[in-house]
């Protein structure tokens, strides 16, 4: 079975943005904002629509299964979202229903019908969803291909010595492979865990100090990212921020 064409035809979503870009580069500053715009939905923030990429990428899971799965998962999430299901309701996130200006719709989903009826109004009012990733341009080509022309993507770009400095007051020098909270993948290298990025840089993450870490992994994602924009067709790069 493991030579089987993974497939799926059908589909809720019309439209899909994703923003991305470096930690602390801006993405939360504009998802609220563009989910303050008619018909987008709040910003999603789920790791596996980051990782999965980066698994394709490595050749740790099959292309098919890699886009079936984001398929899947951002219908799933769609439908998820338009009947109040696993929608963020908490107070200080910036993207919590309370920061919406839509919040009162957001709370009648909750109270509202489910099934066949949503399904419906999805495939009639044509919701754009929304979602937030990290470091993903440089494995973007998945989402051309899961979703074609359907997929907008959102960089946002900031001047790397700001993002060292940010980097660094909030410990990113050695979180990636210390913090529990950290989604970001992390291999066996030559001397000790490291953080996937490290595959980018020049040297070895557990061999050098908090801050050169921080400028070698800032630098490989800038380089390898833009590196693959510039590689694209125009097709593709007219669907990118």
């Amino acid at each position: 079975t493991k030579d089987i064409k993974l497939i799926r035809d059908v589909r809720l979503l019309d439209k899909l943005v994703i923003i991305d870009g470096l930690g602390r580069s801006g993405k939360s500053m504009i998802s609220p904002i563009l989910a303050s715009f008619e018909n987008v939905e709040i910003e999603r923030f789920d790791p596996i629509f980051e990782t999965i990429p980066i698994l394709a990428s490595f050749g740790k899971i099959s292309k098919d299964a890699a886009i079936q799965i984001l398929q899947a998962e951002v219908d799933m999430k769609l439908y998820e979202s338009m009947i109040g299901r696993n929608t963020n309701f908490r107070f200080k996130d910036h993207s919590s229903v309370f920061n919406n200006p839509f919040k009162l719709e957001y709370l009648k989903r909750i109270f509202g019908k489910d099934g066949k009826v949503i399904v419906e109004k999805i495939l009639n009012i044509k919701p754009v969803f929304q979602m937030v990733v990290h470091d993903t341009l440089m494995h973007i080509d998945i989402y051309f291909e899961a979703f074609g022309e359907n997929v907008y993507i959102i960089e946002m770009v900031k001047n790397p010595i700001d993002l060292i400095y940010s980097w660094y007051i909030r410990g990113w020098g050695g979180r990636f492979t210390t913090d529990p909270r950290v989604a970001c993948f992390t291999y066996q290298s030559n001397v000790g865990i490291a953080p996937c990025h490290n595959l980018y840089i020049d040297g070895e993450y557990n061999e050098l100090k908090p801050m050169d870490r921080i400028i070698h992994l800032i630098e490989g994602i800038f380089l390898n990212a833009f590196k693959n924009y510039d590689e694209m067709e125009d097709k593709k790069k007219k669907q990118i921020l």
